[in-house]
C-alpha cells in the first residue's frame, strides 16, 4: 500500500502538535512552548499552534514573576544571582520567539529587561565591593589567600557577567600576580650527580599552575613554600657467588699416513682431548638510596610534611676467570666481560634518579 508524502507530513505536524499539547496539559510549559515553536518554525503557523505558544510563554512569565520575588528583597548575592539567571533564561527564551509572539509580551518583557539589567548591576557591584575588600586585607596582612579570592571573584566578572573593563582586567592580574604562591625546589647532592638530578627534577617546574609557580633551584627567600631535598650518598651491599665450570673438547691434533688397500697415501685425523676450566663469579650488587625531603615555610601556604624518600636497585653482574686450555671454553665465557645487556651504573643511577622524581612529585604534587 503506498501512502502518500503529503499524508506523512500532515501525519508528523498532528503527531508534534499533540506533543506540544501533552507537555502544556502536563504542566512542562518550557517543553510546551519550545515544541510550539519549533513547529512554528517548520511552516506551522496556525492559530492554534500560535495560541499554544503565546499560552506557553505567559505561564513560564507567571513562574518566573512568582518565583523570582522572593530573591529580589534579600540583599544577598547569591540570590540576585540565582534571580539574575531565571531572568537570563526567560529573556533568550523570549527573543527566540519574540517574532511569533504576541505584542502583548513586549511591555511585560522590558520591565523583566530592565531588572535584569538592574539586577547585573547589583551583583558587579556587590562583588567589586566585595574584591576590594579582599585585596585590602591582602594589602594589609600579606595574605595571599585573600588575593586568591579577589582574583577568583574578577574571573569571574570576566567570564559570567562579560564586564571586560580596563579597571577589572587590572584587578585579576594584580589579584593573581599577588596570590600566587612560590613552591620553591631546591636539590642538595654530590657533584657527580648533579647534573642527572638537575635534568629529571628541573620537569616540576611544570607543576605550575593557576596561584601556583614551582622554581627549581631558585632563591630561597622568594618562596612561601620550600621543599629542600637532600640526596644522600648512595649505599652499595655487594655479594659474591662462585662457581666452577669444567669443559673438555676433542679437537684434530695433526694427523697420520697409511695406505688404502690399492696402496694409496691416506690422511688420518689424530684427536686428543683438552681441558679448560671457568670460574664465574655472579656478583649481585644492591644500590640503596635514601633521599630526605625537609620542608620550610609559611604554614598557611605550606601545607606539606617532612618525607623520606627510599630508592633500591639491584643489579646482578657475571665475571669470568679461564684457565686451561681456551679450546675446550665455549665463546660466550671467552670475552671475560659481564654482559652488555646488564645495567652499567650509570645507568642504575638514572633509573634511581627517575625514581625518586616520581615518587617525589607524587607525594607532592
Amino acid at each position: 500500500m503506498r501512502i502518500s508524502a503529503g499524508l506523512v507530513f500532515i501525519a508528523l505536524l498532528l503527531a508534534s502538535c499533540k506533543s506540544a499539547q501533552k507537555h502544556y496539559k502536563d504542566g512542562n510549559y518550557d517543553k510546551a512552548y519550545n515544541s510550539a515553536l519549533k513547529d512554528i518554525k517548520k511552516g506551522k503557523k496556525d492559530r492554534k499552534t500560535r495560541s499554544l505558544l503565546d499560552r506557553s510563554f505567559d505561564k513560564l512569565l507567571y513562574n518566573n514573576r512568582s518565583e523570582i520575588s522572593s530573591y529580589l528583597n534579600t540583599n544577598q548575592i547569591e540570590d540576585m544571582e540565582f534571580a539574575y539567571q531565571l531572568n537570563d533564561q526567560l529573556l533568550a527564551e523570549y527573543n527566540e520567539g519574540k517574532l511569533y509572539l504576541d505584542d502583548d509580551f513586549d511591555d511585560k518583557m522590558d520591565v523583566v529587561s530592565r531588572e535584569t539589567e538592574d539586577l547585573r548591576n547589583s551583583i558587579v557591584t556587590n562583588y567589586l565591593d566585595l574584591a576590594d575588600m579582599q585585596m585590602e586585607i591582602y594589602q594589609q596582612s600579606g595574605d595571599k589567600l585573600a588575593a586568591q579570592e579577589a582574583c577568583i571573584i574578577a574571573n569571574k566578572l570576566i567570564k559570567d557577567y562579560d564586564e571586560n573593563t580596563e579597571a577589572i582586567h587590572n584587578l585579576y592580574q594584580a589579584s593573581k600576580e599577588a596570590g600566587t604562591l612560590v613552591i620553591m625546589v631546591l636539590t642538595n647532592a654530590r657533584y657527580d650527580y648533579n647534573r642527572e638530578i638537575d635534568r629529571e627534577f628541573s620537569r616540576i617546574t611544570r607543576e605550575s599552575e593557576q596561584f601556583l609557580d614551582v622554581v627549581y633551584n631558585g632563591n630561597a627567600r622568594e618562596g612561601d613554600c620550600i621543599l629542600n631535598i637532600d640526596f644522600r650518598n648512595i649505599v652499595e651491599y655487594v655479594r659474591d657467588n662462585q662457581r666452577t665450570e669444567n669443559f673438555t673438547e676433542e679437537i684434530e691434533d695433526g694427523y697420520d699416513i697409511e695406505r688404502d688397500t690399492s696402496g694409496r697415501e691416506v690422511r688420518i685425523p689424530r684427536y686428543r682431548t683438552v681441558r679448560g676450566e671457568v670460574v664465574i663469579t655472579e656478583r649481585a650488587t644492591q644500590y640503596d638510596w635514601t633521599i630526605n625531603v625537609l620542608v620550610d615555610g609559611y604554614r598557611e601556604y605550606c601545607d606539606y610534611r617532612n618525607r623520606n624518600i627510599n630508592i633500591s636497585e639491584s643489579v646482578v653482574r657475571e665475571y669470568y676467570d679461564i684457565s686451561g686450555d681456551t679450546r675446550a671454553i665455549p665463546d660466550r665465557y671467552q670475552t671475560r666481560n659481564q654482559n652488555s645487556t646488564i645495567r652499567n651504573e650509570d645507568e642504575v643511577l638514572e633509573d634511581m634518579i627517575e625514581q625518586a622524581y616520581d615518587q617525589f612529585r607524587r607525594y607532592y604534587f
